[in-house]
């Protein structure tokens, strides 16, 4: 016999449970993942945003596997990058925060809807505006990391 929850159900535990097995050994607390199946960019922590509104919406984010995420807060966040040995704080706008996030997630399409493209540059990964490094990003187990 197989318990299951109602198919829109989703628990904290379960959340983190999902990405348990990427987190483990490959990704820690301040990376970002760059997701092009993300359809917005997402907080795990609220204090991540600023200029924020609330908002209480309980079918906020659906998951691959059709369950939803509540987002409570929509604004913006401020992620810090290196470009070229400089570090510098960068703007995203259109964030969501789900209290039970597991890992921080940039959207790839939200970041081309705002004119960024993917390209190597200097024999690394970049998000790029028109010739501009936005931020560079690595690879961990086929995960785009920034």
């Amino acid at each position: 016999m197989c318990l299951s929850r109602p198919e829109n159900e989703v628990d904290e535990e379960t959340t983190r449970l999902a990405l348990a097995g990427l987190v483990a050994g490959c990704l820690t607390e301040e990376d970002w993942i760059v997701d092009s199946g993300a359809s917005t960019h997402l907080v795990k922590h609220s204090w991540m945003l600023y200029d924020w509104e609330e908002c209480d919406d309980p079918n906020g984010v659906t998951l691959p596997d059709k369950s939803t995420l509540r987002v409570t807060r929509r604004g913006k966040a401020r992620l810090r990058v290196k470009v070229d040995s400089e570090a510098y704080w960068i703007e995203l706008r259109n964030f969501n925060y789900a209290p039970k996030l597991a890992i921080n997630l940039i959207s790839l399409g939200t970041l081309m809807l705002q004119g960024c493209r993917l390209a190597n540059k200097n024999n690394r990964h970049a998000v790029m505006i028109d010739d501009d490094v936005v931020m560079y990003f690595q690879i961990k187990q086929n995960v785009l990391i920034v």
